[in-house]
């Protein structure tokens, strides 16, 4: 479903004297409908790499497949559309549009600019009464809570079939019961739609959830654990693993 192939990314000063390697050659495969993590400290290049298999920004070297199609191969033209059609994000802040309702905000990339896609009414009745916001399409992101918010961000991310969905801190700025509410739905977003997912992440208990988790360190891949049991022996296996590196996560 994804591969990387030794990703690179630096950054050069304006006038060319200063060199910052955010990426120092990351390689490693993400299979369909796998559910993976990333952590590692701040600073060590997870940002970075969400940013480049987002397509928002560039390698400096190196390949990224998607559904054995090179991203780093396509012209901006074509990045820009399968960014759109392909692929699914979930911020931190939500990114919604207050002046739009919940159920504009879901169809927002449907409608948006040259979308192949037609607008499924049945699936988006579907999806939003899984994710418990069927009765709220109609309201203003300012009028509903933050758990119900980033449940409407999780609608529009795979409103349009996307390959994958990148996670962006998801929980970051939802509280306790909310977040176990958020990481239960991507769960099931990943579970029932075989959806492949993606997630940045500092805290613990939302890696838990996840199939996979890479670890990240001073922009290379440092290790890997893998689910092998139950969620709780996964949840005490990551913060053993965490205790080795020195922390980095909450």
């Amino acid at each position: 479903m994804l591969r990387l192939e030794n990703v690179k990314k630096t950054y050069v000063s304006k006038i060319g004297l200063n060199k910052y390697e955010a990426l120092k050659g990351i390689s490693f495969e993400v299979e369909d409908g796998e559910f993976v993590s990333i952590m590692g400290p701040s600073g060590s290049g997870k940002t970075t790499l969400l940013n480049m298999l987002g397509t928002i920004d560039t390698v400096s070297s190196g390949a990224i497949y998607i559904d054995n199609v090179d991203l780093t191969k396509m012209k901006k033209k074509e990045l820009s559309d399968y960014r759109r059609e392909k692929i699914g994000f979930i911020f931190q802040d939500f990114n919604l549009l207050n002046t739009l309702t919940l159920k504009e905000n879901i169809l927002l990339p449907i409608v948006l600019g040259e979308s192949k896609h037609k607008i499924d009414f049945k699936k988006l009745q579907e999806v939003t009464k899984k994710l418990g916001i069927s009765h709220i399409l109609n309201k203003y992101p300012y009028e509903v809570s933050g758990g119900e918010r980033q449940r409407t961000a999780c609608a529009r991310a795979i409103i349009t079939n996307p390959k994958i969905i990148l996670a962006d801190e998801p929980t970051g700025n939802l509280d306790s019961k909310s977040s176990q509410e958020l990481l239960s739905m991507l769960e099931l977003l990943n579970k029932e739609y075989n959806i492949t997912i993606l997630m940045v992440t500092h805290d613990i208990f939302a890696a838990s959830y996840s199939d996979r988790v890479l670890f990240i360190r001073d922009g290379k891949l440092y290790n890997e654990l893998i689910k092998e049991g139950p969620r709780k022996e996964f949840f005490d296996a990551i913060i053993d693993f965490e205790a080795t590196l020195g922390g980095g996560v909450e």
